[in-house]
């Protein structure tokens, strides 16, 4: 069983403690994240952790849940950016001209691409569901990865292995697809839980992008 939420929900704490206490899963699915949304997310975290014994990880996680779900928002941003000029984003050419310009795009006119998204058919989901002593949370977009796209996410995942904290912050920054932290600095706060790479995934599975957290006990903070 699953309970499905949208951007005007109204949290009810009550019902959503009710919830959680039969283990029924929580969704919910956003166009362009919304502040007061993202707050319902961290407050469902926080809850189900608590639910799993796990209440004093939600820093970190809510940190890890923040920067996947920014990630999906900015690939759907993405599409309706190549979209507006006409670009062709699986096209290897046009893919370089409009990373060009991308990411100083985005922190000019971020709030214009909001409302784009606000009225498209891209869309981020947010999953929250116990199966047995694990917690899973997941994300999906509507984005599918490029070949190109995949191609970094794989490097970033296969390098993160490799780093800490010191040489994470002074890694020479990407300035068409940004500084790149997020999948690595996810990989290191769960190192951190003594919990191994693998129970961080991102992949592609249908029509979507999917990036997954599995959290279990036992914690062991290092």
């Amino acid at each position: 069983m699953e309970i499905c939420l949208s951007d005007d929900f109204n949290l009810d704490e009550k019902n959503i403690d009710e919830v959680i206490d039969l283990r029924i899963s929580v969704q919910m699915i956003t166009h362009s994240l919304p502040q007061k949304t993202q707050e319902y997310m961290g407050t469902l975290l926080q809850k189900y952790l608590n639910e799993c014994g796990m209440g004093s990880y939600y820093h970190k996680l809510n940190y890890c849940l923040s920067e996947i779900l920014i990630n999906a928002i900015k690939a759907n941003m993405k599409r309706v950016y190549f979209q507006e000029y006409s670009l062709d984003i699986n096209n290897p050419l046009d893919y370089i001209n409009g990373m060009k310009n991308f990411r100083n795009e985005m922190l000019e006119k971020r709030e214009y691409y909001l409302n784009k998204l606000r009225n498209s058919n891209f869309y981020v989901t947010y999953l929250l569901k116990i199966e047995d002593s694990k917690l899973i949370i997941e994300v999906r977009n509507n984005s599918v990865m490029t070949e190109e796209e995949s191609l970094r996410v794989k490097e970033k995942i296969k390098t993160a292995g490799a780093f800490n904290s010191e040489n994470l912050l002074n890694e020479e920054l990407d300035d068409s697809e940004g500084a790149g932290f997020g999948i690595k600095s996810i990989v290191l706060t769960l190192r951190s839980f003594g919990l191994p790479g693998d129970h961080y995934l991102l992949y592609t599975d249908d029509n979507e992008t999917v990036a997954k957290l599995i959290i279990e006990q036992p914690i062991i903070e290092i």
